[in-house]
């Protein structure tokens, strides 16, 4: 249960910093968003005031010649060629902006599913504790009520060891892929007192399947 405990405490901090960190690219993005809209709203306010002070043209047509028509008409397109950039760039800027909520919806996405998947597993690990702890304290009740029931023979209370000694055995079996090095030593331990009580060689045989 500390174990569990520990793992789930992990999970969340990990969680807590990533959406820290989503957080932190959502507000640099908006501030990046909003900078570029301004410098594009600048840009858009320097073109029109220079548009409103080019030179109204004469309706006097006796004064106008033809060079000054000409230079009118490539102001005009200068103009016209300056206001189609900023439109190109804002269309830029938008697509870019939706380009990066849709990252953002993404990210938020993964993150939910990681959340559910630790949670989920979170779920797993208490169960199969439940199961293990469930498991020991039927086994041990179970040999020490054989044991009572039984003679007191030597070959009886043999047998009881041995009953102990499955559970042990399968208990040693779980803890090997769930279980915390002081739970495996503990069990270890156990069974080595049984096989000791059986007259059977202990250390190879029982290190080796630890």
């Amino acid at each position: 249960e500390a174990e569990l405990a520990k793992l789930e405490a992990e999970i969340e901090e990990e969680l807590r910093g990533m959406e820290g960190d989503l957080r932190e690219i959502e507000e640099q993005n908006e501030r990046d968003l909003q900078q570029k809209l301004a410098e594009m709203e600048t840009q858009m306010l320097d073109t029109i005031a220079a548009d409103q002070e080019l030179p109204e043209v004469s309706v006097d047509h006796e004064l106008l010649h033809l060079g000054e028509v000409d230079r009118m008409a490539d102001e005009n397109k200068k103009l016209q060629r300056s206001k189609e950039d900023v439109r190109r760039k804002v269309e830029a800027m938008t697509e870019e902006n939706d380009k990066m909520e849709a990252e953002h919806a993404e990210i938020k996405e993964m993150f939910a599913s990681l959340n559910d998947f630790a949670k989920k597993k979170m779920e797993e690990n208490k169960e199969l504790a439940a199961a293990q702890k469930l498991m020991v304290e039927e086994a041990i009740p179970k040999a020490k009520q054989e044991c009572e029931q039984g003679s007191t023979s030597c070959t009886q209370e043999m047998r009881v060891v041995e009953v102990y000694r499955r559970c042990m055995y399968d208990h040693l079996r779980i803890l090997q892929t769930e279980g915390s090095v002081e739970m495996l030593e503990e069990a270890a331990k156990m069974i080595e007192d049984c096989e000791k009580q059986l007259g059977n060689a202990v250390g190879t045989q029982l290190h080796a399947g630890v």
